[in-house]
């Protein structure tokens, strides 16, 4: 095998893998937080999604596993208090028994 060949051979392996690292990942649509139509989406009691922010799942029996409910209206998921809401200007609301 000549030498153009092996640099030709590496060059379109290098293209290809460059190409296959650029292409993101797909992802389940499912989870709590994700993002429809570029606006964040959270899970309701009731089973339904709705824009998370205030007033998410209001008429759906509340946010499902959600802490508290933050001051900028946005829903809180940590496991502790500590921290919960911190950059959307503390908690509003706590959401859990703890």
């Amino acid at each position: 095998m000549s030498i153009s060949r092996i640099r030709q051979s590496l060059s379109v392996s290098l293209l290809l893998a460059a190409f296959a690292f650029s292409i993101p990942a797909c992802g389940d649509d499912s989870k709590k937080g994700d993002e429809k139509n570029g606006e964040e989406m959270v899970q309701c009691k009731d089973g339904s999604t709705s824009k998370a922010g205030q007033g998410a799942c209001s008429h759906h029996g509340g946010v499902q596993n959600a802490t508290a409910k933050c001051k900028d209206g946005s829903y809180s998921y940590a496991k502790d208090h500590a921290g919960a809401c911190a950059s959307h200007g503390g908690v509003d609301e706590w959401l859990d028994s703890k």
